[in-house]
């Protein structure tokens, strides 16, 4: 916590700890203040105060000494501001805020941390996701850093004294009636608390994602105008036989680019996974809190950019018209690039650098992409050295087969002025022309006469394992839900690591 108060009061607050605000050059009070909160982090005393009061108050929880130095520190400067100003007879918010006596930059931060937990977070940190130890009186007591632990009767002495000289300032929190079991997962307490924490992480995520509008507007960018130039590669292909090899093409290319995208976003997962880690070491909040937010936040981006590329590239090539297809189609494209995403993350969470986190990625693509049949005959579709199996793991074949039977299942197309041999799978230019033969079977393809009509629900059959739409749709959700799940274990095992 680096500030809690009025909006009007924010640079007035940083600037008394000795940070300067100057509009011509540091533009937005937004952007100033997140960067003063997020560049050259430090848990290091030396560092800057505003990162000093916010990791170094968090490690004194860890440490008992470090912990019972910085309380005493604090309540000697308390008593020192106190004393100032009774003398000066000014209003204590008045000096909080840049009055006429000069506190060290940690204790102001302590001191603001403890009034804001006080007047506003009575309720959460009964629940806190710190280490809780209950004191033989029933109360538990705040440490500067936002973790807790134990007052009254403790039976180490110089926790005795910093608990002492803690309640004296009276930011002793009420005990949780009936010990620390109603603080768990599933009580009232422990729901409440973990909701305010999710709340809080989620305006945060939101400021992320919104902070700078250009690049929000530039990321829709790419997407509009690769749908806008992919579309006009295939504007308006028609409706015959011929045109039944370029749909699937279409679909090839819509989900090819989709999880291909995914890959310049890995600088952002990598950087926040940096935060993630110093927050879970402090003990603010709790793995699945963080990436529920996250997950609350960054899903609806992703669904609007996937959609947004799906819409314009498959209307402007003229692909099965209604509302229901184009839904069911935009369902499973996007359920491919949610993947993608989720792999980014875990990518990012597991790696030890990122340049490793980004050979994962695509090594993971690569196999996505190179393991599906695409043209070729589904059953007769296999891969060397035993590794057939692999297709059954590529997210891109499981969404390509799906897209392509919502495409082509129930239709039929008009092969009166003839299908082409490229409706075959064969290449014209493959075709030896000394042969008489030969050459009449091909004049016979590209003119069969009238009343011929292709069956799309053949080309589902061939190319595809003619699974209902409902397998398909599950097949992605469950491929998806996987990828959580083991987002969630990195995230609680990277967790349990920074805190010891």
């Amino acid at each position: 916590m680096m500030y809690s108060g009025a909006t009007d009061d924010l640079v007035p607050w940083f600037e008394s700890l000795g940070f300067s605000y100057e509009p011509t050059v540091h533009g937005l009070v937004p952007d100033w203040a997140l960067d003063l909160v997020s560049q050259g982090f430090s848990n290091s005393p030396a560092a800057n105060p505003v990162s000093n009061g916010h990791s170094n108050g968090h490690s004194a929880g860890h440490s008992a000494s470090n912990g019972h130095g910085r309380a005493t520190a604090f309540v000697s400067q308390r008593r020192q501001h106190q004393l100032q100003l009774d003398r000066a007879g000014s209003d204590k918010d008045t000096a909080r805020f840049g009055g006429k006596c000069t506190i060290d930059p940690l204790a102001a931060a302590a001191e603001a941390f403890l009034w804001h937990l006080k007047d506003q977070q009575r309720g959460s940190l009964e629940c806190s996701p710190g280490k809780l130890s209950e004191t033989a009186g029933g109360a538990y007591t705040v440490g500067l850093g936002g973790l807790l632990h134990g007052g009254g009767s403790s039976s180490n002495s110089s926790t005795d004294a910093a608990s002492d000289s803690l309640s004296s300032l009276d930011v002793r929190m009420p005990a949780v009636q009936g010990g620390g079991s109603k603080c768990g997962w599933l009580s009232r307490a422990g729901v409440g608390a973990a909701f305010k924490r999710y709340r809080a992480l989620l305006w945060r995520e939101a400021v992320f994602m919104t902070r700078n509008p250009l690049n929000v507007a530039g990321r829709m960018m790419i997407f509009t105008y690769v749908g806008l130039i992919f579309g006009l590669v295939y504007y308006n292909m028609g409706g015959g036989a011929s045109t039944i090899p370029v749909r699937m093409s279409v679909v090839h290319v819509d989900i090819v680019f989709l999880v291909l995208v995914t890959s310049i976003s890995m600088p952002l997962f990598y950087e926040d996974t940096k935060y993630f880690v110093h927050d879970t070491k402090a003990g603010l909040y709790r793995p699945l809190e963080y990436l529920l937010a996250r997950m609350t936040v960054a899903i609806p981006f992703t669904i609007i950019m996937g959609a947004v590329l799906h819409f314009i590239l498959f209307g402007m090539a003229g692909m099965r018209h209604g509302a229901v297809y184009m839904l069911q189609s935009c369902a499973l494209a996007v359920l491919c690039l949610l993947i993608a995403m989720q792999v980014i993350q875990i990518c990012a969470m597991a790696a030890s650098s990122q340049d490793l986190a980004f050979a994962i990625v695509c090594a993971w693509i690569a196999v996505n992409i190179f393991v599906h049949p695409f043209h070729h005959l589904y059953s007769n579709y296999t891969l060397g050295w035993g590794l057939s199996w692999l297709r059954y793991l590529s997210a891109v074949s499981w969404a390509w087969q799906g897209v392509v039977t919502v495409e082509l299942k129930d239709r039929y197309f008009d092969c009166s002025h003839g299908s082409g041999v490229s409706a075959l799978g064969i290449f014209p230019e493959l075709l030896p022309t000394s042969s008489v033969l030969l050459r009449q079977i091909k004049q016979q393809i590209d003119n069969l006469g009238d009343g011929c009509i292709a069956s799309g629900n053949a080309v589902v059959s061939m190319y595809t394992q003619e699974l209902p739409y409902g397998a398909t749709f599950s097949m992605l959700l469950g491929y998806y839900s996987v990828t959580l799940v083991i987002t969630y274990l990195i995230a609680v095992r990277k967790a349990k690591k920074a805190a010891s």
